[in-house]
């Protein structure tokens, strides 16, 4: 709770907050990524796929792998959702 006597500190305080929420609201977006690997692949190769984005992502020394699952088996594609920080 925070008491404002005035319009003009009430619309900074409010600005600040919104600015800071869309950045975290980016960062989370920006934080999954989905791969779809195609139905014509060998029974083996979609097994690989969570290794090889492991190595990926960890290849950034600014990213952090935290997780890569097969989350959909959609139309033409298994796919794999993966998240990271950074």
């Amino acid at each position: 709770m925070v008491e404002i006597n005035d319009w003009k500190s009430n619309l900074k305080i409010r600005e600040a907050l919104l600015i800071r929420l869309q950045v975290i609201i980016d960062t989370v977006a920006k934080s999954r990524l989905v791969v779809g690997v195609s139905y014509e692949t060998s029974a083996e190769q979609p097994k690989l796929i969570p290794n090889i984005i492991n190595n990926l992502i960890n290849a950034d020394p600014e990213l952090h792998f935290r997780s890569c699952r097969l989350m959909v088996i959609s139309e033409f594609t298994y796919d794999f959702t993966t998240s990271h920080l950074k």
